[in-house]
């Protein structure tokens, strides 16, 4: 806005530019996929669906780019644990059921409050 009061750049300019930020962001949408796919999987950690949900959201997912209105802390946690439980289901040969139910269940319990 400094620049705009000092006419450097317009403000049809500054807008767009903030839309653009905006736009670089997920959708908020993102957290309730990281909060279905803990759901799923703190209840069967080989659960096919919540594996797919899971993985696609860590692929998409940025911890320095949380979702609109998400606090930046509680999104770098978020990915924390999202990237942890997918470790746990298909980093080794075998999947670590115990370790996955676990994680999933404190990713779905950080999550509850926000969905």
């Amino acid at each position: 806005m400094d620049m705009v009061e000092n006419g450097e750049v317009g403000l049809a300019e500054a807008l767009d530019e903030e839309a653009d930020a905006d736009d670089d962001r997920l959708p908020f949408e993102t957290l309730t996929v990281f909060f279905l796919a803990g759901d799923r999987l703190r209840r069967d950690p080989l659960d096919a669906n919540g594996l797919e949900q899971l993985l696609e959201a860590v692929d998409a997912a940025e911890s320095e780019r949380p979702p609109y209105g998400v606090d930046v802390r509680l999104w770098k946690r978020v990915c924390e644990l999202a990237d942890e439980l997918a470790g746990a289901l298909v980093d080794d040969d075998t999947p670590d059921e115990d370790a996955a139910m676990d994680i999933a269940e404190e990713l779905h319990d950080l999550l509850r409050p926000y969905i």
